[in-house]
């Protein structure tokens, strides 16, 4: 992303007070962010409770008739041609800014043996995050290679396998329930949000953090989108452009402590954007890349999943 990119996105969401070359790394803090996400997840998914948050399902799962009068939408199939193939990679490059860091992210993941690499590249700083002093900052490359099942092991957060989860958003909403609850695959203490539904929070939550984990395939953050766009209070739009002007649909959602915008590709329904503002900060993640390579140092996408951010208008 160059800097006219940024200067774009940061339009969407000014930041009062602050200049792209302010925008500082706050290492310390985003590990412990990083900690906590993967604490969230666990303890969102426990307290799933679909009800009014999915509102399209029935009882058994299944898109529930449209009542007397209403129109019921077409159904929704996943899009061709996101399955990797055996020996490639899935690869993801995410830059994600705001009020007090900046960090440049890819990853390269193989669904067929859990393999890939993870390479961070961001500015530590001595300061905690709402600190006005400026810190001491030392740009830093965090540069992993995993192995044959290292990124489906569940050895590190946010690396457990998700082979599981089901591609048909009716399933997987409620799979997401099933493997929360006592002896499942991810018990734990449940959260209190504030706001929307605690439903239709705590979902948004889990499809969140799982649309932007290192080993979720494709196939599955299209049908992430769609329970997403589905829940019960938040807002769609199909005719809409992500922060650097590239087409997109949007899912936007707000609650008493933030407001939270997805866009995702018309075509593939892959994440193109994610801007959170919360309190006085505002951050905003942008995809600039997602598609197949075949080796965990090639960038070259073939075929691409969304459009670069040199392509917007």
């Amino acid at each position: 992303m160059n800097r006219s990119d940024l200067e774009r996105a940061r339009a969407a969401a000014p930041v009062t007070g602050m200049s792209l070359n302010d925008l500082v790394h706050r290492r310390d803090h985003k590990e412990r962010r990083r900690r906590l996400s993967a604490l969230a997840v666990v303890a969102a998914l426990v307290a799933l409770t679909v009800g009014g948050a999915y509102a399209v399902l029935d009882e058994n799962g299944r898109a529930a008739p449209a009542a007397p009068g209403e129109t019921q939408s077409q159904p929704w199939t996943m899009p061709a041609g996101l399955a990797i193939p055996p020996g490639s990679y899935a690869y993801v490059h995410s830059v994600v800014y705001g009020d007090v860091e900046a960090y440049d992210l890819q990853v390269w993941f193989s669904p067929t043996d859990g393999s890939g690499r993870v390479r961070e590249a961001g500015t530590t700083s001595d300061q905690p995050v709402d600190s006005q002093a400026p810190g001491h900052q030392v740009p830093y490359v965090n540069d992993h290679d995993y192995g044959v099942g290292a990124m489906t092991g569940g050895h590190e957060p946010n690396m457990d396998a998700l082979g599981d989860l089901s591609t048909d958003p009716a399933v997987l909403v409620r799979q997401l329930v099933q493997r929360s609850r006592t002896g499942g695959a991810s018990p734990a203490p449940a959260p209190t949000p504030a706001g929307l539904a605690d439903s239709t929070k705590q979902l948004a939550l889990v499809v969140g953090v799982l649309l932007h984990r290192p080993n979720t395939t494709p196939e599955l953050k299209a049908a992430l989108s769609q329970v997403l766009a589905n829940l019960d209070g938040v807002t769609t739009n199909d005719v809409a452009a992500d922060p650097t002007g590239r087409p997109a649909w949007s899912v936007a959602l707000e609650t008493r402590v933030d407001a939270v915008t997805w866009w995702f590709d018309p075509q593939s329904d892959q994440p193109l954007a994610k801007r959170v503002a919360t309190g006085q900060f505002t951050f905003i993640t942008i995809y600039e890349a997602s598609g197949v390579v075949n080796g965990t140092h090639n960038t070259d996408v073939s075929p691409s999943f969304m459009p670069s951010t040199t392509e917007a208008p």
